[in-house]
């Protein structure tokens, strides 16, 4: 077997492997089973890091007096950089802000087993909903690992129906939203249709439809921007929630109906 030579680092496998995961990760996109390479990046590369070091620590022995002071004092300024100490970024805490809990808090008001819908995020508090108020979501981020096919098709129909009722110029996506996925709720961040605000924005492939909504007609015009009021059952600065079942009373549903 090959020996390591004198001059070869420690580190060299903490920081080879990580970079080779995560340019397969970014090579595979989305709907390919990257989480089986995610999952030994945040279990195997720390021990690789830890095991890196002491290497390291051995070459340096002549230098230092005892390895073990060296790598405790390196660790202490790994967590140091990552401010592991600040119990509120380490995720002991986490605040609701004022829109986002008066949107929890009507969740809770309404029948158990009704549905809502929010634009998707994996940082978004509205993600959150499922677990404070224990009503279901229509698509959350974290749900797209795909764990088959059928699984992942169906979390890809259903993110583009939202996709296409949020960004919709007539009533008929938003109807569909109700009359064929039983969704009875959808959040609005006006922050998205605001002059000059951040439109939505989400991964492969639905980035795609997306572009392809804005290319085809401009970023005006979409039903959201000015929801029609008869449609709102609670709004604030930051949202407008819309009552699906009111929309669909009023335009019919489409003819498409549920399997």
């Amino acid at each position: 077997a090959l020996q390591p030579g004198p001059r070869e680092s420690g580190l060299a496998l903490p920081v080879v492997a990580p970079l080779a995961l995560a340019a397969a990760v970014y090579f595979a996109k989305p709907f390919h089973a990257y989480r089986y390479l995610l999952y030994p990046l945040y279990t195997v590369a720390p021990l690789l890091f830890v095991l890196g070091l002491r290497a390291a620590c051995r070459r340096l022995t002549k230098q230092v007096w005892a390895q073990q002071a060296l790598l405790v004092a390196l660790l202490a300024g790994f967590a140091l950089s990552l401010d592991s100490f600040d119990p509120e970024k380490a995720g002991y805490r986490f605040q609701i802000a004022a829109g986002e809990a008066e949107i929890i808090a009507f969740a809770e008001s309404t029948p158990k087993d009704s549905t809502f819908a929010v634009w998707p995020g994996i940082d978004s508090e509205l993600e959150l909903l499922p677990y404070l108020a224990g009503r279901p979501l229509f698509v959350m981020q974290k749900l797209h690992d795909p764990a088959y096919v059928d699984h992942l098709l169906a979390l890809r129909e259903r993110t583009f129906a939202l996709i296409d009722a949020y960004l919709a110029r007539e009533t008929a996506p938003l109807a569909q939203l109700h009359c064929r996925w039983g969704v009875d709720y959808l959040v609005v961040e006006r922050s998205h249709f605001a002059p000059g605000g951040e439109r939505p924005s989400y991964f492969a492939p639905f980035d795609a439809r997306i572009e392809e909504v804005y290319a085809r007609s401009g970023p005006g015009g979409f039903l959201l921007q000015r929801p029609d009021p008869s449609w709102l059952a609670l709004e604030n600065a930051g949202y407008a929630v819309l009552d699906l079942g009111a929309v669909a009373q009023a335009a019919g549903c489409p003819a498409t109906q549920p399997d």
